[in-house]
């Protein structure tokens, strides 16, 4: 098959990217322990601004690549997450609610993570989102919450959320939860990979093979935390509790 150039580079990139992940020292456990002490200390403000801090670096990274790369990126698109999520409940042959309901929320207080695919746009709204013209939900917007890793994934308005979140103004909206809860019986996720519990590897998945898959895994591992029965209901938001219950 003929490849030209810029398919070459992408490929090369994405080799070298590959090879950096699996050289490098990742581990979430130290992260997990903390947050596992901060569960029973019910200080859950700060588990929310440590999600946060995750969700925010994905968000700020995929939109530093787009205004600096000099062509649209392409690779390791922050609303392929979900398809990655979906990806592993099927190949795990584990049932997961996917659920559609109307819920708003100011936009500062969501663990958002935004696909900016587009330098040009990413400037527009931000010189067009503003105190004059403050974000409100509308049909473009389409948010994904995944239930219990407590973060929300964007596959409609980025742009617009993005500017908005910036400046800490305005309201979005909440369009469907995703609550994959029933995984926790049958995977769990070992800092650069998903496993059976049982300890046997999990053939379809048994690498994560970027950054952005293994912070997923790491808030995976979080939401198993959240979800205990003495704490869900003390964190968790009791509407987004209603939809999935």
């Amino acid at each position: 098959m003929f490849k030209t150039k810029r398919f070459r580079r992408l490929e090369e990139e994405n080799q070298l990217l590959k090879e950096y992940i699996n050289g490098i020292s990742i581990s979430p456990t130290r992260l997990l322990n903390q947050v596992r002490q901060l569960v029973e200390e019910q200080e859950f403000d700060t588990i929310k601004n440590l999600i946060r801090t995750l969700t925010d670096y994905l968000t700020l990274k995929e939109a530093s690549h787009c205004l600096l790369f000099k062509e649209t990126h392409l690779m390791y698109k922050n609303d392929e997450l979900i398809d990655f999520i979906f990806r592993i409940c099927h190949n795990s042959e584990t049932k997961y609610q996917n659920k559609e309901c109307e819920l708003f929320y100011p936009i500062g207080s969501l663990n958002l993570i935004l696909n900016t695919w587009n330098n040009d746009r990413i400037i527009s709204n931000l010189k067009g989102i503003n105190s004059k013209n403050i974000l409100k939900p509308c049909q473009n917007i389409r948010n994904y919450y995944i239930y219990p890793l407590d973060i929300v994934i964007c596959c409609g308005g980025n742009h617009s959320q993005f500017s908005a979140k910036l400046k800490n103004q305005g309201n979005t909206q909440i369009v469907n939860i995703v609550d994959i809860s029933n995984l926790y019986s049958v995977l769990e996720f070992e800092g650069t990979r998903f496993t059976n519990n049982n300890g046997a590897n999990n053939e379809s998945f048994k690498i994560c093979e970027d950054e952005e898959e293994i912070i997923l895994g790491t808030l995976y591992e979080i939401g198993r935390l959240l979800i205990q029965e003495k704490y869900r209901d003390l964190y968790f938001d009791p509407c987004i509790l209603k939809v999935i219950s």
